[in-house]
């Protein structure tokens, strides 16, 4: 029989804090690391800034590369959080609140007895956005679309789960 063909991802960290020595992309090394033991072959790693144009051009590199991609950073709820509305452009979805995880998001909060924030980036998602289920993060920033990971890495045993299996079945 033919052998397998392994599986070709990309790796983009986003955030301009990256391009400075103060601040080292540790999280793409634990994707590679995890990749490569799923038999996946990591063809490029990138590190972009907070610039829609850069982010823009690099993730079309990567549709035209990968089957893959993992983008990491620029979730947040700051001006400069980009990651979301580049990619939703690029791909051509719209972007929508997911209201089951704005509600687990204002949960959290009531249960610490903290006051929520304003923003609710981690609850806005693509439309055809699957969602890991409640509880199976600690970062409410952990989506997946193309693949979309926030800094808050979770484990890598979600990552594998939903590599295995990315149609949910």
């Amino acid at each position: 029989s033919e052998p397998r063909r392994r599986i070709e991802a990309v790796i983009i960290a986003v955030g301009s804090e990256l391009l400075t020595p103060f601040r080292l992309d540790t999280n793409s090394l634990v994707l590679t690391a995890g990749l490569n033991a799923l038999g996946f072959r990591v063809r490029s790693k990138v590190v972009v800034g907070d610039e829609d144009d850069d982010l823009l051009a690099e993730f079309q590199a990567a549709l035209r590369q990968a089957e893959v991609i993992l983008l990491s950073g620029g979730l947040g709820p700051t001006a400069d959080d980009i990651t979301r509305e580049v990619v939703a452009r690029a791909l051509g979805l719209p972007l929508e609140i997911h209201e089951a995880t704005l509600e687990a998001i204002e949960q959290r909060f009531a249960r610490r007895r903290v006051p929520m924030p304003a923003a609710i980036e981690p609850a806005i998602v693509f439309g055809s956005a699957r969602l890991l289920p409640p509880g199976a993060s600690s970062s409410t920033e952990l989506l997946f679309f193309v693949l979309l990971l926030s800094l808050a890495l979770a484990s890598f045993a979600l990552i594998r789960q939903f590599l295995q299996n990315p149609a949910g079945n």
